[in-house]
């Protein structure tokens, strides 16, 4: 047999092994940990928590970043600090559970996560503390109800997300 011949089956040997190692890979009890996070956290900012030792971002919200100042007409605040305190309210000494939503970085896990059935993100949004990633619903639609009774960031008005990150504007 030519080696011509010999190329097909060496190729559909190797897709052949690709797939079952997928398979594998997906049915791993590790990588089924690496996808669900459970327990207690620590609130970094108002998007941003460490839970089993792993820092989370939450899934489809934004919030100012812990020492950020909000400033408009009529005043400044630490809406940062602000922002942070709101969500350690929501998860102080409640047990919560992440999913992962895109592929862990270095830098953080981005996850959807809740306590007792609660979406934290959407939680932080209706409060008026986080500002949700355009096109994502819920959260696009507890923004705009958190716009119209002037919660949180939301306070004086409009402001713009980049008014809280001038280095992001």
């Amino acid at each position: 047999m030519s080696a011509i011949m010999r190329r097909p089956r060496t190729w559909c040997v190797a897709l052949v092994g690709g797939v079952l190692s997928a398979l594998l890979a997906s049915a791993n009890p590790a990588g089924a940990d690496d996808a669900e996070l459970r327990g207690l956290a620590d609130v970094i900012d108002g998007d941003s928590l460490i839970l089993d030792g792993r820092p989370i971002d939450l899934y489809g919200v934004t919030a100012p970043g812990f020492n950020q100042q909000c400033h408009s007409d009529r005043l400044s605040w630490s809406c940062g600090r602000a922002a942070a305190r709101a969500l350690d309210r929501l998860v102080r000494g409640h047990p919560m559970v992440c999913v992962t939503e895109e592929p862990p970085t270095e830098a953080a896990t981005v996850a959807r996560c809740t306590v007792d059935g609660r979406d934290l993100a959407e939680a932080m949004v209706e409060r008026g503390f986080a500002v949700a990633w355009r096109r994502v619903e819920p959260y696009a639609t507890a923004e705009q109800g958190a716009r119209a009774l002037r919660l949180g960031i939301w306070l004086d008005g409009d402001i713009d997300p980049w008014l809280w990150r001038p280095d992001e504007g």
